[in-house]
């Protein structure tokens, strides 16, 4: 908390708890202030904000910026929380303590919400609490909870096509009235994630269109047409980052080749689900991580924290599977992923927002560094 955080993201956050605070919902989108996130964390920083006038703390102050902070701190602790609570009956108490602290202590988590004053906790626990009710049987809740992740994070539909296999694959299990029941969980499921996103954007529609939030979610997905917008990827590799995604390379723009990676990348993960599933080890929170890796490597239009809930949905799998490897890669990608975020902060505090020029060097070296602990 002692760093200053990354400039733009901490204005923005502090700008809008102080607005939200002020003037309420409604206007928010409509005041003309530059507002690219979706409602769901909005409502911490609401609280934040009259908490702040409450108490008399200026927001623009050191303090006021550590007090900005201070929720994805505590969701770091709470993500740690969640994870031991998951584990604790498959690895018993001491395995789960070691959980414990991979996530209390982990520098990527540290550094996106201290240092860096990121809220991608948020969304981290979300989908791991989604991927533990859906492991549950719990599908009803899963939506909910997938529904919010989405309002929180749009980056969390990344996860949506192994979320969704999670309601296909019971459909092909037992006879016909357990694929009735089944059937009907999905459409219900479906239901209910949308019915958060639109209820949860309700308050701040205002005067806009009744769909606005999905709108919003759109305009801010590809308001960055870059090929990698600071992710150490593959495209960050063959020189794509912040080159326009309409860049031909090899008969191809980037955009195009983006498209071929991503949907290579569910091919594979459909693959694996198959392959893992025929085996009877098949386990959602690891796929989703496989998903989310892949896409972040292969795909473009990538930022430097997409990866982040990748992490933490792998050691979601590891008391079901019990398979050591996962903490290989836990910490794998946590290192690779520490040093994109921390090259990342690093620049912006000398006022360079984006690794090219003179860092191009180093942003291909680590980002071959990630593709192979990606591999």
């Amino acid at each position: 908390a002692l760093s200053p955080g990354y400039t733009s993201d901490m204005a923005c956050f502090t700008g809008w708890a102080k607005a939200l605070a002020d003037n309420g919902c409604s206007a928010f989108y409509t005041s003309g202030m530059f507002a690219d996130y979706p409602p769901g964390y909005l409502y911490v920083l609401l609280a934040m904000g009259k908490l702040a006038s409450l108490f008399g703390i200026n927001l623009l102050s050191f303090f006021g910026g550590v007090f900005i902070r201070l929720p994805a701190i505590l969701l770091d602790a709470g993500l740690a929380y969640v994870l031991y609570r998951a584990a604790k009956d498959a690895l018993g108490k001491r395995g789960a303590a070691v959980i414990l602290l991979l996530v209390a202590f982990n520098p990527v988590a540290m550094l996106d919400s201290a240092a860096w004053g990121q809220v991608d906790s948020a969304l981290a626990i979300l989908l791991v609490l989604t991927f533990l009710q859906l492991k549950k049987e719990r599908k009803l809740a899963a939506a909910a909870l997938f529904g919010l992740s989405v309002l929180v994070k749009p980056q969390a539909l990344i996860t949506g096509p192994v979320f969704a296999l999670g309601y296909l694959f019971p459909l092909f299990d037992k006879g016909k009235g357990w694929r009735l029941r089944n059937l009907a969980d999905i459409a219900l499921g479906a239901a209910i994630a949308f019915a958060v996103i639109f209820v949860g954007s309700l308050p701040f529609k205002g005067s806009q269109d009744t769909f606005f939030v999905f709108r919003r979610m759109f305009e801010t997905a590809t308001s960055y047409p870059y090929g990698s917008a600071n992710a150490f990827n593959l495209i960050a590799l063959l020189g794509g980052n912040w080159v326009k995604d309409t860049t031909v390379f090899l008969g191809l723009s980037i955009r195009q080749w983006g498209s071929v990676g991503i949907l290579s990348s569910l091919a594979a993960t459909v693959f694996a689900a198959l392959r893992a599933r025929k085996r009877g080890t098949l386990s959602l929170p690891l796929l989703a991580a496989l998903f989310l890796t892949l896409v972040f490597t292969l795909g473009h239009n990538m930022h430097e924290r997409y990866l982040f809930p990748a992490l933490f949905l792998l050691l979601l799998a590891l008391p079901e599977l019990k398979d050591k490897r996962l903490l290989h890669a836990y910490h794998a990608l946590s290192a690779t992923l520490f040093l994109n975020a921390a090259a990342v902060l690093l620049c912006v505090f000398y006022g360079e927002y984006n690794l090219i020029g003179e860092m191009e060097g180093a942003v291909r070296l680590f980002s071959l560094l990630g593709l192979c602990s990606a591999g």
